[in-house]
C-alpha cells in the first residue's frame, strides 16, 4: 500500500503496510490488479486543489481501481465474487493491494 504523509510532490508517497480491509454492507473487496489516479487527485496531493477539501492525513490515495473481488459484504450479491471490475473506492483507497468498493446489482 502507499500513503500520503503530508501534501507535496512525490516524496510523500511512502510504501507501507495496513490489515486488509473488511467490506461493510453493500461492499466488495477488490484485489488490485490495476490503480488509477485523475489529476485533480495529484493537485489535492500537493495541496493546491482549492475545489475539493483536504483528505486527513496520512491517506491512501487512488479512486480508481481495477482488479478481481475477492470478498463481498452482508447486502452485497454473492454473484460478483471472481468477477473482474473496474470500481470506484471513493476519493481515497486505491493504491493498496486490497481495496474497498461499493457493490451495484451484478449485470449479466
Amino acid at each position: 500500500m502507499v500513503r500520503v504523509t503530508g501534501f507535496g510532490g512525490s516524496a510523500v508517497l511512502v510504501a507501507g503496510e495496513a490489515p486488509d480491509p473488511a467490506p461493510g454492507p453493500g461492499q466488495v473487496v477488490v484485489e488490485v490488479a490495476v490503480a488509477g489516479m485523475t489529476f485533480v487527485e495529484t493537485q489535492i496531493r500537493r495541496g493546491t486543489d482549492r475545489g475539493h477539501e483536504r483528505p486527513e492525513l496520512p491517506y491512501v490515495p487512488g479512486g480508481l481501481v481495477a482488479g478481481r473481488v475477492v470478498a463481498a459484504g452482508d447486502q452485497a450479491d454473492p454473484s460478483w465474487l471472481g468477477r473482474r471490475v473496474v470500481a470506484g473506492t471513493g476519493e481515497t483507497g486505491g493504491f493498496a493491494e486490497l481495496a474497498v468498493a461499493t457493490a451495484a446489482p451484478p449485470r449479466g
